[in-house]
Order: C-alpha cells, then structure tokens, then sequence
C-alpha cells in the first residue's frame, strides 16, 4: 500500500504533503459536500423562493456561507468547534426553514448523518 511516510525523498512530491494529515474519510465527506453547498449557494440567494420571502431570508441565506466556510475549514483541522459551528447551523436553519416555509425532511436528515459521521470519529477531535 502507498502511503507518503512511504515515499523515500518526498521533497520531490510537495502535492502528497496535503493528504499526510488529512482528516478521516467521513469528515472529508461531510467537508465535500458542505463545499457543494457553497457552491450552489448563489442560486438559493436569488431563487424565487428566496425572494418571496424576504430580504431577511436572502441575508441569511447569504450568511450561510460564512457559517459553510468556517464549518470546512475546521472540520478539516479536526477542531471541536467545527463539531459545535456544524451542530450550531443545522439548528438554525431548521428554525429558519420552518419559518420560511421551506422545511423539508432532507433539512432535517442530511447534517442528521453529518452529525453522525462527526460522530464516529469524535475521539479525533482536538
């Protein structure tokens, strides 16, 4: 099996530095999809739905990716707090979306695994 300690004279292949102290398989994942979320971020700003709501509605959907980023970013570092910013944004946003009018079961299962997968691997957490 390859693995970078593996790699005599890693000096050569700066890019495998990245994965020698990668998070777990089920963070990375989480870590994924979150970053498609912000991706498709934009298009909730200005969906019809989003419109009909409110400017608050579309403030804080503008927000959420703020919340995303920070959520990747120490999700990835394996930091208790992104266990606490994950947690924290997945409540709130099943009060907005019941708010809003936009609840929906995937709101509530989705993060639910994330949460779950978070989880599994908390004893990895610094």
């Amino acid at each position: 099996r390859l693995m970078v300690s593996n790699i005599p004279n890693n000096k050569n292949l700066p890019i495998l530095a990245i994965f020698k102290n990668r998070p777990p398989i089920l963070i990375i994942l989480i870590c994924f999809f979150e970053t498609i979320g912000l991706v498709l971020l934009p298009s909730a700003v200005i969906s019809e739905h989003s419109i009909a709501v409110g400017l608050w509605y579309q403030i804080y959907v503008a927000m959420t990716g703020l919340l995303s980023i920070a959520i990747i970013v120490s999700l990835w570092k394996m930091l208790k707090l992104g266990i606490l910013i994950y947690a924290g944004s997945y409540a709130i946003h099943n009060i907005v979306a019941i708010i809003a009018d936009n609840w929906m079961f995937g709101v509530l299962l989705i993060p639910a695994i994330g949460l779950f997968f978070i989880w599994l691997v908390r004893s990895k957490f610094k």
